[in-house]
């Protein structure tokens, strides 16, 4: 998708309110031409904001090599959450997997989610965003293993059937 689209999109939803951009995968990193022109663009419109905007990060790749090869990529971010997902690991709050950290870049990254950095899930529980877009439904998060497939369950006991979902192959 050409870059300049992608933040026209996202510029439709400030008159919602927006307070942080999250960029995940596939794996940012591997378009980091791409990625740093992405982050300029949507500081060129976030940063005019009259409310902090903060930019959280998700990577597959070990973060020693993120700092060696994209020092110039990390500085446009406030927080990034590193490392491969291991399946065979559970997850907590804004991870996938438990091997991944939370490593916050700037003092905002810190205000926006330190307090998540050691929870477990047990004692946080994971949170979902849904928003609506036409006949489209996009929920925004970190689901626990098995959550989308009793998702569908309950609506479809309630008659509500769910079609083309991403999360089925």
């Amino acid at each position: 998708m050409d870059i300049s689209r992608l933040v026209d999109w996202c510029r439709q939803y400030e008159a919602q309110g927006v307070d942080g951009i999250t960029i995940s995968g596939g794996e940012p990193f591997e378009q980091p031409e791409a990625l740093e022109v992405l982050l300029r663009q949507l500081h060129a419109w976030t940063d005019r904001m009259s409310t902090s905007v903060d930019y959280l990060c998700y990577s597959g790749n070990h973060f020693r090599l993120i700092q060696e090869k994209y020092p110039h990529i990390l500085s446009f971010l406030d927080t990034i959450i590193p490392e491969p997902f291991n399946v065979d690991l559970t997850g907590k709050p804004l991870r996938g997997s438990a091997n991944q950290p939370v490593i916050h870049l700037t003092e905002l990254g810190v205000s926006r989610f330190a307090d998540l950095v050691d929870e477990s899930p047990s004692e946080y529980g994971k949170r979902m965003q849904f928003t609506f877009e036409g006949n489209t439904v996009w929920f925004i998060g970190i689901p626990e293993r098995g959550d989308m497939e009793r998702m569908v369950e309950l609506c479809k006991a309630q008659g509500l059937y769910l079609k083309n979902v991403s999360w089925e192959s």
